[in-house]
């Protein structure tokens, strides 16, 4: 990855996204595109439209959701310790012992999640929280270091978001590991392609969509893809990898790190599409791996899929180890082999460019 390709995903980051909260992020997203999109757009609930030759033929939405799992604090104790729920799919059990910060309006506050060590818990205690697993967010107090109700109002309020503790940093040589890869690396891969795309002027148009809210229901890119009206859409997102400890293979599929992108095969991708992006990769010897998904995909893709009467789409998945956890980890190579698949792929569209199944 070149360096200020890597400065760029590390910035993101470090920068807070929560489901709803996402426009620090945009706004970092905005200025990597400032100097090579034709035009920006934000719509109303806070998608970034990055548009290249939009005059173009066939018109492609490249996708990646920009938000992040989090918190929400809800409630503040008497002893001053913040409660809060879950903005996406955060399992409880992996909290406990966790750095995260509060996002409050002055600015970033430090917390930990801290949890009752078993052997101070009374019977009863013991009885309902035999494990992690056990746990539920009402169990689990912020501790701010506040002294008192009062004083933790005075640092943050109810409806302030609640991230792991930002940042990243390298495992071995490729290795990136931190909170927000999911799907901070998607929006890296989108980015990147449509800044080489606007060197290179294609015949297509090409919308390079940061998307909003994927985590609690992929509402931004049903409304980017209703208002862009693209031909064919490819959703970039991270997938499990399940090159780790008791994975059974059996059901979760045979992705692993460093083996190039996923290219999905399931009802949510579109057939024609796929067969493009497979003759994409063979055209550019870029690795890539089959992904099985006969259900719906986990993605923005099954929203996009069915905007207006129908979008032509490939999803192009990222593999990610310890996904929704604090250290979310992707190989770089993976992602700029991604990046350079999207690239051959839409040079390869020409005005005409069929995506109905044959």
């Amino acid at each position: 990855m070149r360096p200020d390709h890597l400065r760029f995903l590390e910035k993101l980051l470090n920068t807070p996204s929560p489901s709803g909260f996402e426009q620090p992020a945009q706004r970092v997203v905005r200025t990597r595109m400032a100097e090579k999109a034709d035009t920006i757009d934000a719509d109303i609930h806070g998608n970034l439209i990055c548009a290249i030759n939009p005059d173009g033929k066939p018109r492609v939405m490249l996708a990646a959701h920009v938000d992040q799992i989090g918190l929400m604090v809800t409630h503040v104790d008497e002893q001053g310790f913040a409660f809060a729920r879950a903005i996406g799919g955060l399992d409880p059990a992996l909290l406990p012992g966790s750095r995260v910060s509060v996002h409050t309006r002055k600015g970033a506050t430090s917390g930990v999640i801290g949890h009752c060590p078993e052997r101070l818990r009374g019977p009863t205690q013991k009885d309902s929280k035999s494990s992690f697993r056990d746990l539920a967010f009402r169990d689990l107090a912020i501790d701010i270091g506040a002294k008192s109700r009062s004083d933790a109002m005075r640092k943050l309020a109810i409806g302030d978001t609640v991230t792991f503790a930002l940042g990243a940093e390298m495992l071995g040589d490729r290795l990136l590991t931190g909170p927000g890869l999911d799907n901070k690396a998607g929006i890296a891969v989108i980015t990147e392609a449509a800044r080489k795309l606007s060197r290179q002027r294609p015949n297509c148009a090409i919308f390079a969509v940061s998307t909003v809210q994927e985590e609690i229901g992929s509402r931004g890119a049903m409304t980017a893809a209703y208002a862009i009206k693209p031909d064919v859409a490819i959703c970039v997102d991270v997938t499990d990898a399940v090159d780790v400890p008791d994975v059974d293979r059996r059901t979760a599929g045979e992705v692993s790190l460093g083996h190039g992108p996923s290219i999905v095969v399931g009802a949510n991708a579109n057939a024609r599409v796929g067969e493009l992006l497979r003759s994409a990769a063979r055209a550019k010897k870029i690795p890539v791996q089959p992904e099985a998904q006969p259900e719906c995909s986990p993605s923005d893709a099954d929203a996009l899929q069915i905007s207006r009467a129908g979008i032509a789409i490939g999803i192009v998945g990222i593999p990610c180890r310890y996904m929704h956890t604090a250290v979310e980890t992707v190989d770089l190579k993976d992602v700029d082999r991604a990046t350079d698949l999207l690239v051959e792929f839409c040079r390869k569209l020409r005005p005409g460019s069929s995506f109905h199944p044959r």
